[in-house]
């Protein structure tokens, strides 16, 4: 270390910034992941990733614990069922898109999907 003094800001914007490569880092990671093809370099980011994840969590609680980052609020119930729900939706209607295009418009009744 330099022996200069650090303020408590300069801390704290260091260690905001170190948590945003961290969230950088994982998304890049999670990419590499979903379009590697071979299983081991799959495996390796998904460990690259898993950790980069433990760092994040850690450095957030500390900056919590610290108070340097402020605690994010509950999230509600309602707007996570809401979200599910439309994700559900998404999902159902992206299975039909798909079975329609593999097999012809014809193949899927609207809202019935194949076991």
């Amino acid at each position: 270390m330099s022996g200069v003094p650090v303020s408590p800001h300069q801390d704290r914007e260091g260690l905001t910034h170190l948590l945003e490569e961290l969230k950088r880092t994982t998304l890049a990671y999670t990419t590499a992941a979903a379009d590697s093809h071979g299983p081991a370099v799959r495996r390796l980011f998904g460990h690259l990733l898993a950790s980069t994840l433990e760092l994040h969590s850690e450095l957030h609680a500390f900056l919590v614990a610290e108070r340097l980052l402020a605690s994010p609020p509950p999230a509600e119930k309602a707007e996570i069922s809401r979200l599910v729900k439309h994700h559900q939706r998404s999902e159902q209607e992206t299975l039909l898109l798909v079975e329609r295009s593999l097999n012809g418009p014809d193949s899927v009744e609207d809202g019935c999907y194949p076991s």
